[in-house]
C-alpha cells in the first residue's frame, strides 16, 4: 500500500509529506525517512546514493535498490518511511513500491494522479490524498 499526494504545482504536496515525515520520526528513533526526488530515473538513483545505497547498475537499478532497502530492513529494527516527491512516470518506480518490504510505508508525490496510477492501483491498493 501506499499514499499518493496530488494537486498542481506549488499547491504544498512536498510540504505536506515533509511534515509528515517530520512526524513518523519525532515518535520514534528506529524511525527512518528516505526522501527520493522521483521526476527520472537519473535523480532516482542520485537521491538513493546520497544516502549510502550505492547502485552499481543504472540498467537494473530498481532490482539492486528493492534488495538493499529489503536486506538492510531485515538486519536492523527499524521503521522506514520512502517519499517518492514529484513523480512523473509511474514505471520509473513501480518495481519499488510492489517489491519493498510490506512494512515500508510509501509516499508519492505527483502533479497529476491520472497519469501515474493505473486502474489497478485504484481504491484497494493504495490511498489517495488531493492537496487543497
Amino acid at each position: 500500500k501506499f499514499l499518493t499526494i496530488h494537486n498542481f504545482a506549488g499547491i504544498g504536496k512536498s510540504t505536506l509529506a515533509l511534515q509528515y515525515a517530520y512526524e513518523f520520526k519525532k515518535n520514534s528513533s528506529n524511525h527512518i525517512s528516505l526522501w527520493i526526488q522521483a521526476e527520472t530515473k537519473d535523480k532516482i538513483i542520485n537521491s538513493f546514493e546520497e544516502v549510502g545505497i550505492e547502485v552499481k547498475n543504472e540498467k537494473n537499478y530498481n532490482s539492486e535498490i528493492v534488495k538493499k532497502i529489503n536486506y538492510a530492513l531485515n538486519k536492523e529494527n527499524k521503521t522506514l518511511l520512502v517519499i517518492y516527491d514529484n513523480v512523473e512516470k509511474l514505471e520509473l518506480i513501480e518495481y519499488q513500491i510492489n517489491n519493498l518490504d510490506e512494512s515500508i510505508k510509501k509516499i508519492i508525490t505527483v502533479r497529476n494522479k491520472d497519469e501515474i496510477i493505473g486502474e489497478e492501483y485504484l481504491d484497494e491498493d493504495y490511498e489517495n490524498f488531493l492537496v487543497t
